[in-house]
């Protein structure tokens, strides 16, 4: 189980990688114009299943939960170098304080929010290096490539409705700090920034391709009391900041005319507060939650179609983790107020 943060925060922003200070879930968005706010739709998301995904992953350490490869610098199963019989480079069979790790990740998403909804699938993969001393913090930097494609619908009212497919592909690179504060309570805080390069093809046969560049800053705190011997409550609270800034970008249309869009900013604010219970039965450990999520969500776009987030929301988690030797994973279903999402991980341990 862990606790994780994650945010999106760009324009002026963007200079601060280590910023932080907010945390547990992100989200984000971007903006376009009338004929073409599609994009908003892989932005955002690209940027919450990124966010998600590491918030889950760079606590795991500490947490546990088997959904992340992750492999100590210089270790090894030899008996021979850890009786200390033969070296390991100069450092004998000490073990390193570095470690890498890494994870793939499917969701798939279904946004009912309208006027602008959203329905495919964002791909990513997720790896990073980290420090621990002494196995009460860790230091790391953290990189995350995503592949989205997205259906988006605008539906300014009902029985009015057109589509666009949308792909994207981008990154996010940003550093992350998690401590043990003592054996219940763990913080973690997070930031980082990154692009994602779209491509929109709209039904009435128009074309784009806008940037967003987004940055976030994160921060979490959990708490994990045992219940029974295999039943565990793990409380979450966080708060998130983020940004998605979309370039001017231009527009072309069936007959070959070109016309012009000034971009968008959006920003989020968000907090999540909440829990989980959790059954550990050997390979296996279902997982159910709830938690209460408050947003501050505003767009600055010309578009006169914004996409919409609710000020408040009930969100619902239900899962299962799963390891068995070299072979993890875990499936994550979340809803709440019109949103749907369900995370797939799943890998091999070398």
């Amino acid at each position: 189980m862990k606790m994780r943060i994650s945010l999106r925060m760009r324009g002026s922003l963007r200079q601060s990688l280590f910023l932080g200070l907010f945390c547990f879930s992100m989200v984000s968005h971007a903006g376009s114009r009338d004929e073409d706010p599609p994009s908003l739709a892989a932005t955002s998301a690209a940027t919450r299943s990124t966010a998600e995904a590491l918030s889950a992953a760079i606590g795991s350490s500490f947490l546990g939960g088997g959904t992340v490869f992750r492999m100590q610098i210089g270790h090894t199963d030899d008996p021979a170098v850890m009786s200390g019989e033969k070296l390991r480079g100069m450092a004998a069979s000490e073990p390193s304080p570095w470690s890498i790790w890494a994870t793939p990740v499917y969701t798939r998403v279904d946004n009912r929010i309208a006027p602008l909804l959203s329905e495919g699938s964002v791909k990513l993969l997720l790896a990073g290096i980290e420090y621990s001393r002494n196995e009460r913090f860790i230091v790391g930097l953290s990189v995350t490539g995503d592949k989205a494609a997205i259906t988006s619908i605008e539906r300014p009212q009902v029985g009015v409705e057109s589509r666009s497919q949308v792909t994207g592909n981008g990154y996010t690179l940003g550093p992350y700090f998690v401590a043990v504060l003592s054996p219940s309570w763990m913080f973690d805080l997070s930031s980082g920034v990154g692009e994602n390069k779209l491509e929109s093809v709209a039904s009435s046969g128009t074309r784009s391709e806008p940037k967003d560049e987004r940055s976030f800053i994160a921060a979490g705190l959990t708490h994990m009391r045992p219940l029974t011997s295999r039943v565990i409550f793990t409380g979450k609270f966080g708060l998130s900041y983020s940004e998605d800034e979309i370039s001017a970008f231009s527009v072309r249309s069936l007959n070959g005319s070109v016309s012009s869009n000034a971009g968008s900013l959006t920003k989020l604010t968000q907090s999540r507060l909440g829990g989980q219970f959790s059954y550990q039965a050997g390979a296996l450990t279902p997982f159910v939650g709830a938690y209460v999520v408050a947003n501050d969500f505003v767009v600055t776009t010309s578009s006169a179609l914004k996409p919409k987030e609710y000020k408040t929301t009930a969100q619902g988690v239900l899962g299962l983790n799963f390891s068995q030797g070299p072979v993890y994973g875990a499936v994550v279903y979340q809803a709440e107020r019109d949103r749907g999402q369900v995370r797939v991980y799943a890998g091999i341990r070398y």
